[in-house]
């Protein structure tokens, strides 16, 4: 796959390992269009926010030091864990884009589900996983 197609100014990666398992053949080219086209349209919306990929593979272990030990989460094979979502963290979006970006992606062709969330530290990201 051509890595140069993917213009640095639309999304940035919270490690080099988030960059390397993006273009990794076990995660589907839908996934990874279907990132870049919500990237975009949250460009539409807010031209300078940063768009972060901060999680795309899981390890097991990854899981556990997320989810201790009587977390509900704690023994769920997720979906990071088998190459069907990512996460992509953007900071202080407003509340209209996030409305707005939430009802584009409603009537999608791809077998997916967006949701936008807060995780630990009040940090929010966009989690988008495939269905199937």
């Amino acid at each position: 796959m051509d890595k140069s197609l993917f213009i640095p100014e639309v999304l940035g990666w919270k490690t080099e390992n988030e960059y390397k398992e993006f273009f990794d053949s076990r995660l589907s080219k839908e996934l990874r269009i279907l990132v870049l086209s919500i990237a975009s349209v949250i460009r539409l919306y807010e031209k300078d926010k940063e768009l972060i990929i901060t999680e795309v593979y899981r390890t097991l272990e990854e899981r556990h030091r997320l989810y201790p030990e009587g977390h509900r989460l704690h023994n769920v094979v997720g979906a990071h864990e088998l190459w069907k979502a990512i996460d992509l963290r953007v900071w202080n979006l407003d509340p209209d884009t996030v409305e707005g970006v939430l009802r584009y992606y409603e009537t999608s062709e791809f077998d997916f589900f967006l949701i936008y969330h807060k995780i630990r530290k009040g940090v929010n990201h966009f989690h988008i996983q495939m269905r199937s």
